[in-house]
């Protein structure tokens, strides 16, 4: 038991809650792949941090995240690998396509 993800019937935003009293906490996120990066960032419960301070978090995670040009999932700037931005993933995702286009 402990910080779950939450995610709207449709697929779309996506919330925490504590699944050992289940209640809902902190911001709505736009979907839980963003929820997730939030928790990894953070690298702590959530639960023991006051409103505030999660607030705090919340937008500090946002000033640091951006979304990757190809597939929309957040992540941050150090983890970009080219002047797209995008992911580590999608990155090695275009090298590997533009390999096989010059040593078909």
């Amino acid at each position: 038991m402990g910080v779950q993800v939450l995610e709207e019937y449709n697929g779309g935003r996506a919330v925490l809650y504590c699944s050992t009293t289940d209640w809902a906490f902190g911001p709505v996120f736009a979907s839980t792949d963003h929820a997730q990066s939030f928790l990894t960032w953070l690298y702590t419960d959530p639960r023991g941090l006051t409103d505030s301070q999660l607030e705090s978090k919340y937008s500090q995670w946002q000033s640091v995240t951006k979304l990757c040009a190809f597939c929309s999932l957040p992540f941050q700037p150090a983890e970009a690998t080219s002047a797209d931005q995008l992911c580590e993933t999608c990155y090695d995702w275009q090298q590997q396509a533009r390999d096989m286009e010059v040593n078909p």
